[in-house]
């Protein structure tokens, strides 16, 4: 009778601990999956005397983002980029990163500002910087000029939440001479074969949490304040950053969520600890 309870009280002692350790690695898990979601919302305001605004909406569960767009005022029947650029300085660009007098800014001298492209937002398929200028898959705006995208897909590789938190959105394509196309001498600075109205950024918003508050951004050509700004980037910016500044882009780390799993996965060993100890000193007692 002896033995079998003492066999009882090892088998406790054991079983106590795994339990309780499993349920602090459980909980850790979930705290640390928690740190994968979010929600942003941005206001993207005109550049380039675009006329184009609109709103950019952004959830994040995960690996997996829904992006929602709804702008007024781009180019009719016509293509645009758009897409979510990070690594830059969390900004629209002001109209003094026109370099070269044109009274234009183009996608490159925006990109210090707003940083290269690691998500297009496209209508089908590959959402990598790959697609940066894939002009047959961005939507098209319609007759009006009105534009309404939404689409769920799996973030590409070495883009997490934290990144869209710091993404900046923007809108290409702006009809300059008012043609009805884009056309005109000046050729891009990404793609000789297009013509610079075809990436020219239309509007921008940087990425805000969807509950902060509005806050003005300066913006190029005479633009409109942006509200709070988030995750929808358009810009016909290259894959690469072809020609434009090194910014130095990487993957954020995110040290909070590291510190919090580190506690958390602390608090759920000393509670196996002392679940064990009070297990234990519990079943001494009744022997």
């Amino acid at each position: 009778m002896d033995r079998g309870r003492s066999i009882k009280r090892l088998y406790a002692l054991v079983t106590l601990p795994i339990l309780a350790i499993g349920l602090g690695i459980g909980l850790a898990s979930w705290a640390h999956a928690q740190q994968d979601n979010g929600s942003f919302t941005a206001q993207l305001a005109m550049m380039n005397d675009s006329g184009a605004s609109g709103t950019a909406q952004a959830t994040v569960n995960g690996d997996q983002i829904t992006v929602t767009i709804h702008s007024t005022g781009l180019t009719p029947n016509q293509p645009h980029a758009q897409h979510l650029h990070i690594g830059g300085q969390h900004v629209c660009p002001p109209a003094s990163a026109d370099k070269n007098g044109d009274g234009l800014v183009s996608t490159v001298e925006g990109q210090p500002s707003y940083g290269p492209i690691m998500v297009s937002l496209t209508t089908t398929g590959d959402v990598s910087a790959n697609s940066g200028l894939a002009v047959d898959r961005f939507p098209k705006a319609d007759a009006n000029g009105v534009l309404d995208y939404q689409r769920t897909f799996t973030l590409p590789a070495g883009v997490t939440m934290q990144d869209v938190a710091q993404s900046v959105v923007v809108q290409h394509g702006v009809d300059v001479n008012h043609s009805g196309a884009y056309d005109g001498s000046a050729k891009s600075e990404l793609d000789a074969s297009l013509p610079l109205e075809a990436t020219l950024p239309a509007d921008c918003g940087k990425s805000a949490a969807s509950a902060a508050a509005a806050s003005p951004t300066a913006n190029a050509g005479g633009a409109a304040p942006t509200a709070q700004a988030t995750v929808s980037g358009a810009a016909a910016t290259p894959p690469s950053g072809v020609a434009a500044p090194n910014t130095g882009f990487g993957p954020t780390q995110d040290n909070g969520s590291n510190v919090l799993w580190m506690l958390v996965m602390a608090g759920g060993i000393a509670l196996a600890i002392a679940g064990a100890g009070v297990a234990g000193f519990g079943l001494v007692r009744r022997k």
